[in-house]
């Protein structure tokens, strides 16, 4: 396969100096918020290593090289250091999922993998053995995400999601400042059938799939110079600046200021959470 990629069908949605970002078939992207291929390139300049903000969703990475290699992150709640090699690295495509997405693929019980990585062959053998196909058949690195694409769409189960769609809406529309008993009663569902939904399909209860959101929003505003850390907090729905400092830190292993200072150390998934600062803005 030549490691080339000319966006010959028209899905690519954004790039960075080292990233592809790429959507996904329609029927998916509910569950999946975008393909991303990194490939080497050796005049970025990139830190020697890269601190991962959790943002509550899974990921598939596949490398391509002599042989297929894969990872399976499951939803994260806390920081992840990873070294940055893109400099070197050869070609990897990402399955970014969205909350509750990976569960469409690999069932429920995602509260079990939780802030843990593993390979995709352990967990979900059929799919990895159907991305080693494609590898093997494509072409270009544009057949294979589409190859790709197509065999996702083909494993999706029939299944209504509506509740955990509505669920999660329903709290990014809130920035993640709703209550859990307020979310009961729209949904008509208890607390505890919520939380029961939640920690199979996301892999954690909406308090913490909440903090998550909210870190997150902050994160986007930080990102674009927005408002001083007390006008971030009260925006990003924090009770005061105390506890967005405290749950800053525990989720992201560093205070607002040191993220300010250090963004360049840091990646966030701005696709995955743009929806929130734009229904919270004011």
């Amino acid at each position: 396969m030549e490691y080339s990629f000319t966006n010959r069908h028209q899905n690519e949605i954004g790039r960075s100096p080292v990233h592809i970002y790429l959507a996904p078939h329609p029927l998916l992207r509910p569950y999946i918020a975008h393909y991303t291929l990194t490939h080497p390139n050796f005049e970025a300049q990139m830190p020697s290593r890269l601190a991962l903000v959790p943002d509550a969703s899974g990921c598939f990475v596949f490398t391509l090289d002599n042989k297929l290699s894969s990872i399976l992150y499951g939803a994260t709640t806390r920081v992840v250091v990873v070294e940055s090699d893109f400099n070197e690295a050869p070609v990897r495509l990402f399955v970014e999922f969205l909350p509750g997405g990976l569960s469409r693929f690999v069932g429920d019980c995602q509260d079990e993998l939780t802030d843990r990585r593993m390979t995709v062959e352990e967990v979900c053998p059929a799919l990895y053995a159907g991305v080693r196909e494609a590898a093997e058949g494509a072409k270009d690195l544009d057949e294979l995400v589409m190859r790709v694409d197509r065999l996702l769409l083909s494993m999706l189960p029939d299944e209504d999601t509506r509740l955990l769609s509505h669920a999660v809406a329903l709290l990014k529309q809130q920035g993640g400042s709703l209550p859990v008993a307020e979310l009961s009663r729209l949904l008509c569902y208890s607390e505890r059938q919520i939380n029961r939904l939640f920690n199979a399909k996301v892999g954690m209860g909406v308090k913490k799939f909440s903090r998550l959101l909210r870190v997150n929003g902050a994160i986007q505003r930080m990102n674009i110079g927005e408002g001083s850390l007390t006008d971030l907090a009260q925006d990003s729905g924090f009770y005061d600046q105390a506890h967005f400092i405290r749950d800053f830190k525990e989720v992201c292993g560093a205070t607002p200021r040191q993220y300010l200072l250090n963004m360049s150390g840091f990646y966030n998934e701005t696709l995955k959470f743009s929806d929130i600062l734009k229904k919270t803005v004011k």
